[in-house]
């Protein structure tokens, strides 16, 4: 659904659409939740799907990037342009080629990101420590260090379940806020 030329979006106009919509955004949001519930409950399987998922994405992107590439030969970034086609595709092959290595790998990426963001999260919380609420980001942050060590702790075994999982988590949280968004909208009177 798109808007008329010269039509301004605004939240007025946000909350109809959400309104007049509502069965899409509560068909999105179970199809969401179930996805999620699958995934939580096939933690191995959603990891090595997205683990594939991932690997076609960069195949299809190296192509596009080679495509590209060659139509634009007099550019300056031509072999720039090329070279990134390879890695692309290079990264796709291999995690298609290679599921299990793909999976720890992303698993990994995934420990030092929580790592990573744990420490800056600690940061934020002890320099914004007058202000109310920092504990939060003191709590946002020790959770995202405990499971990062965790992940690292259990590393190779928790590459089998650990990305499924959290996929699962998010698109159920997800599928959640479509739901409750949509059943929000259909209950509020039309305004």
């Amino acid at each position: 659904m798109g808007t008329q030329p010269g039509m301004q979006i605004t939240p007025q106009f946000s909350i109809q659409v959400v309104h007049r919509e509502w069965g899409w955004f509560l068909a999105l949001g179970i199809a969401l939740i179930l996805l999620g519930i699958a995934a939580i409950v096939f933690p191995v399987a959603a990891s090595y799907t997205v683990s594939g998922i991932l690997g076609v994405v960069l195949v299809i992107g190296g192509v596009v990037h080679g495509i590209h590439g060659l139509m634009s030969r007099q550019w300056s970034g031509f072999l720039w342009q090329l070279l990134t086609a390879v890695i692309y595709m290079a990264a796709g092959i291999l995690l298609l080629a290679y599921p299990l290595t793909g999976v720890i790998t992303l698993t990994l990426l995934l420990g030092v990101f929580l790592l990573a963001a744990g420490v800056v999260r600690i940061g934020i919380a002890l320099t914004s420590r007058p202000m109310p609420n920092w504990g939060w980001f003191l709590f946002s942050g020790i959770l995202a260090l405990i499971l990062g060590v965790l992940i690292w702790a259990q590393l190779p075994s928790s590459a089998n379940w650990v990305i499924g999982l959290f996929v699962g988590i998010d698109l159920l949280f997800s599928g959640w806020s479509m739901t409750i968004l949509a059943l929000t909208a259909h209950s509020a009177p039309e305004s």
